[in-house]
């Protein structure tokens, strides 16, 4: 529910959103400045919401349709409730989110009357209210999700890939990183009460959802590790140990705290998209945002010359593939000694004389160019060709002829 309150400005009151019965987004001021209180408000208000359109408040809000057969909208909270059991908090939310326009625009369709043109209109008409590409293919593969778990029941005897038209979205992952000089000047231009937030996100390789997830029990001082909670797998739970500066920054905090502080590292940062790209305005560089501070900590490793499995643990990740294609970037010094580890290899001095421009010459031992035998030769034998008349093809006429 956190990530659904954010502020205008820092210290204000608190601002919620939440999808209603329609699948349309409301916006509204909680007009606290608490946190706990503001998720109060939020959680009743919502709750009300849905009540009054009949849908049960752990379900994404959408029409009731009566339908004798099983309907679209029946096997995507079937979906959302599979993914309340086995999912982590983050895959959750994302279903939860990404059903919403699916259950306004094809929740009342029965699942055997499903038509390839009919997920063909959502997509159009999903273009037409301007949502992104990026948007409208999570979107399908909520449905997607949705029609394989009801083929599994026996509600849909098709497969899913015959309704759901091919969708792609090119993937340009995001290329940036921090420079240490870069980061030093973000930590200066970082307001102090959000400083160890940047700090947490850039020297420990948490995610943002994991950074407002650690608490002061998972900072390990004498040890010089932190445990990082996993929010989107549970196998990314992880021990990371403590740079230096994060060190230093934690010890600071613990001490202002009066030595034994409890509960969350950081206060939640609503606003943290729009705060970062005004503190890098502040230091005159290029924009970041929370993931690029992630991928700042995978970078420098990588630059130098960590193997990429230890990376991918530190990130949280089964395997090195995201490390190797989107985290781990290399700068132009570390592949500059990439290239200076090539071997060497001789090369003849002196610039070619304008006779030696189509000749290869092959020294002592012949070779390219050169005739087999003449130890001395530095160019190929020049054959003249006689001009002024056609010179008739003879080797045919000094060949026996097999019948004579």
């Amino acid at each position: 529910m956190a990530e659904r309150l954010y502020r205008i400005k820092p210290g204000g009151t608190w601002h919620a959103w939440f999808y209603d019965r329609d699948g349309k987004q409301v916006r509204f001021s909680t007009r606290c400045t608490d946190q706990r209180a503001a998720a109060a408000v939020l959680r009743d208000r919502e709750r009300a919401a849905l009540a009054a359109g009949g849908v049960p408040a752990h379900e994404p809000a959408a029409p009731v349709r009566a339908a004798t057969r099983p309907t679209i909208e029946e096997a995507l909270r079937h979906m959302i409730r599979q993914a309340d059991t086995d999912k982590s908090e983050a895959t959750r939310r994302f279903y939860r989110e990404k059903a919403g326009h699916v259950l306004r625009l094809l929740g009342g369709l029965e699942l055997d009357g499903l038509h390839y043109d009919d997920v063909q209109r959502y997509i159009g008409q999903r273009i037409t209210e301007q949502a992104s590409r990026s948007t409208i293919s999570k979107e399908l593969i909520a449905l997607r999700k949705a029609l394989k778990l009801a083929r599994l029941r026996g509600e849909f005897d098709r497969d899913p890939r015959a309704v759901i038209p091919a969708f792609s979205v090119e993937y340009r992952p995001r290329r940036r990183w921090l420079t240490v000089a870069d980061a030093g000047r973000l930590l200066e231009a970082t307001p102090a009460p959000r400083r160890l937030w940047v700090a947490l996100a850039m020297f420990s390789s948490a995610r943002a959802s994991e950074v407002e997830g650690v608490r002061w029990e998972h900072v390990d001082l004498r040890g010089r590790q932190i445990f990082i909670p996993g929010t989107k797998t549970r196998g990314s739970e992880r021990w990371v140990p403590l740079m230096p500066e994060l060190d230093g920054l934690l010890r600071a905090e613990a001490r202002a705290r009066g030595g034994k502080p409890a509960g969350y590292v950081v206060e939640h940062w609503g606003n943290v998209r729009r705060d970062l790209a005004a503190a890098c305005e502040r230091a005159s560089i290029e924009r970041v945002t929370p993931n690029d501070l992630r991928r700042t900590f995978a970078s420098w490793l990588k630059q130098r010359g960590v193997d990429s499995l230890a990376v991918s643990k530190l990130l949280g990740h089964s395997s090195t593939r995201m490390v190797e294609l989107v985290y781990g970037q290399l700068d132009s010094a570390t592949l500059r000694r990439a290239v200076d580890e090539m071997p060497r290899v001789q090369v003849p001095r002196g610039a070619p004389t304008p006779r030696d421009k189509y000749v290869i010459n092959a020294g002592a031992t012949g070779g390219l160019g050169g005739r087999p035998g003449n130890p001395g030769s530095s160019k190929t034998p020049k054959k003249t060709v006689p001009r002024g008349r056609v010179e008739l093809p003879t080797r045919g006429f000094s060949v026996r002829c097999s019948t004579s």
